[in-house]
């Protein structure tokens, strides 16, 4: 196989890295608000460290770099996994924010379906 055909079908290595790199992040940060979730109740949720909206902060700046990433997918540059991947980590970042939206809005039932869903899609 040359090393153009590796990289058709494996992806650029430098964004294999990098996706890996901010699916791991997310996954991190996932795992802090479902630990938080299920140690604070409803109202001191917003309290614990670390903070979910400052989570939340970093959240996004994460998802508009997967955006650009995917961006190069136009390219053929991306593989099959690294999309999946991708996808995957968007998918949780959404449902952060909506955790996070839920407690600005004090929504109890918003935020417990946010919650569960949190929980189905994180792979442990």
């Amino acid at each position: 196989m040359t090393e153009d055909e590796k990289n058709e079908y494996f992806g650029d290595k430098n964004i294999q890295r990098e996706v890996e790199n901010y699916w791991n992040d997310v996954y991190e940060i996932s795992l802090a608000i479902i630990r938080n979730t299920k140690i604070c109740d409803f109202a001191n949720i917003a309290l614990a460290k670390p903070n979910i909206h400052e989570m939340i902060a970093t959240l996004k700046f994460i998802n508009g770099t997967l955006n650009l990433i995917l961006s190069l997918n136009k390219s053929g540059r991306i593989n099959v996994d690294d999309t999946r991947q991708i996808h995957n980590a968007k998918q949780q970042i959404l449902m952060m924010q909506q955790i996070a939206i839920a407690l600005e809005n004090e929504d109890r039932d918003a935020y417990d379906y946010a919650v569960e869903r949190l929980q189905k899609q994180a792979p442990f």
